[in-house]
């Protein structure tokens, strides 16, 4: 049988070195030398949701740093962009706070926490100049001044709408708006569903903002707990909206905090929330479990 001579390997086209096409484009490293460089972690992935950016889910060994690290402290970056050692290109969302009470100051200081500028409206400036005295990211200002400042925010104000609450309600056009309030609570079983949601009426006040329901079954307490204790127990945020990219958004500012968004369809599926936001304070006091009390959705294992 004739022997068959050995072939040598043929170059790739256009390149002498038989370098891949793509270890030619713009200064790239050809794969022999790479293995000596340094080279950085696998990307975290992310999702954009109306100009924000919120990591989603990493590639290979990034995904372990992801979830060591969400809660680490970040440092200021150049320009407007946060960064920590594990969230790296996250774009720092701007949170106007319409009052200072209980939830408005928690959610707002634990977002300032995590590396967004918040700014805390008041009727007395001097409540929001305390509340923003405890963390270096957040500022102080009237309700006006929150609704300017804020892409996105957080309307903690019942039983008053912007139309009356604002100089300037048209500040709000295009904007999130989180609504995270319950009617007043009243323990009789009879209680009717309500035809018109507290969220609903917030819309047509301000029909140009985005309106997102939330939060309204987590005490301030239960938050204050902080992302370490809360992811563990995946408690449920319900989130009700008609736009989907606002939704998207508060799920990622949701998500931060360790709690889990469950999307919970449109607007008008806010009037059954205020009837769990019911049941909820009827466990937390008449029933006795106390404030740290609140309500999850899991799929149950089969």
């Amino acid at each position: 049988m004739k022997a068959r001579a050995a072939r040598t390997p043929r170059a790739r086209k256009g390149s002498a070195s038989g370098a891949p096409r793509s270890a030619r484009r713009r200064g790239a490293t050809p794969a022999r030398a790479r293995a000596s460089v340094p080279q950085p972690p696998s990307p975290i992935w992310r999702r954009r949701t109306n100009g924000h950016v919120f990591p989603t889910k990493c590639h290979g060994r990034a995904s372990r740093r992801l979830r060591e690290c969400r809660s680490a402290p970040r440092t200021r970056a150049r320009g407007s962009v946060w960064s920590d050692r594990s969230l790296e290109g996250s774009v720092n969302v701007k949170i106007g706070v319409i009052g200072t009470g209980n939830m408005g100051r928690t959610f707002g200081l634990l977002w300032a926490s995590n590396g967004h500028d918040v700014l805390f409206g008041s009727r007395d400036r001097a409540k929001a100049e305390v509340v923003a005295a405890k963390h270096e990211r957040a500022r102080a200002g009237d309700f006006d001044d929150a609704a300017a400042f804020g892409d996105v925010i957080l309307y903690t104000v019942r039983g008053a709408f912007p139309s009356t609450l604002l100089r300037a309600p048209q500040a709000l056009a295009g904007k999130v708006v989180i609504d995270c309030n319950n009617r007043d609570f009243d323990s009789r079983i009879d209680r009717p569903t309500p035809e018109v949601s507290l969220a609903e009426r917030l819309a047509a006040d301000v029909p140009q903002a985005k309106i997102v329901t939330a939060f309204q079954t987590i005490p301030h307490v239960v938050a204050e707990l902080g992302r370490d204790k809360l992811a563990p127990q995946r408690i449920s945020v319900f989130l009700c909206s008609d736009d989907a990219a606002a939704k998207a958004t508060v799920q990622g500012l949701v998500d931060e905090l360790g709690l889990v968004g469950i999307d919970s369809g449109e607007l008008k599926r806010a009037r059954l929330l205020e009837a769990v936001g019911d049941f909820i304070r009827l466990h937390i006091g008449a029933r006795g479990h106390g404030i740290y009390t609140s309500l999850s959705i899991r799929p149950v294992q089969r």
